[in-house]
């Protein structure tokens, strides 16, 4: 693997946490932050997404801990 292929997929993986974390929760929302400050939807779209990640790991721990006791 050479150095133009790792710079591809880190460029990749960027661009879909950018997506993911900031433009999907501001279009998402974008009634709601219509016109509030960059800094309150800044803030906004970062705790919608730890919020996401948090439930994501809820659900994934929570279906592990099901496996398990089967």
């Amino acid at each position: 693997m050479n150095t133009a292929y790792w710079a591809g997929e880190f460029a990749k993986v960027l661009l879909a946490y950018v997506v993911l974390m900031y433009v999907w929760p501001s279009v998402l929302f974008r009634k709601h932050l219509k016109e509030k400050s960059r800094t309150y939807r800044f803030a906004f779209c970062s705790t919608v997404s730890i919020m996401l990640i948090s439930t994501c790991l809820l659900y994934t721990s929570d279906a592990a801990d099901e496996a398990r006791s089967v």
